[in-house]
């Protein structure tokens, strides 16, 4: 869950915004304190790639509808995240794992029904910020 102090997590665009379905930009996402999943992904992997971390924003369905998520590349570097096998997925031969941005969990786990997530689902790479 994003670590913000009054930060509303479980709110959907319809009801904090003028659209029925809005991808906030980053900043947005902080100033309004709200946002759903697509918000806070985009909110994630822009502070991946600030921090020099390659990553995807990652949008596919789950056994609940449209979802959006992050993928970490797993990097020489990053290699310990390989602990989280069940949370890596593959795309044009790189591994991520999968980082769920809307709600509470924990780095490495994918909810009960997201498992769909890591496979078959759109991505778009995020460059690090050098």
């Amino acid at each position: 869950e994003l670590l913000i102090e009054g930060h509303n997590t479980g709110c959907f665009d319809e009801g904090s915004s003028a659209y029925k379905e809005y991808c906030r930009f980053p900043t947005e996402t902080l100033y309004d304190k709200h946002g759903d999943c697509d918000c806070h992904a985009a909110l994630v992997g822009a502070m991946f790639a600030a921090c020099g971390f390659a990553c995807c924003y990652l949008v596919g369905n789950t056994e609940l509808g449209g979802h959006a998520a992050v993928g970490l590349e797993i990097t020489e570097d990053l290699n310990s995240l390989r602990q989280y096998n069940e949370a890596i997925f593959s795309k044009d031969n790189k591994d991520y794992l999968y980082i769920e941005t809307a709600g509470k969990c924990m780095i490495g786990h994918v909810p009960a029904g997201f498992g769909a997530m890591l496979q078959g689902n759109e991505y778009y790479p995020i460059d690090p910020i050098n």
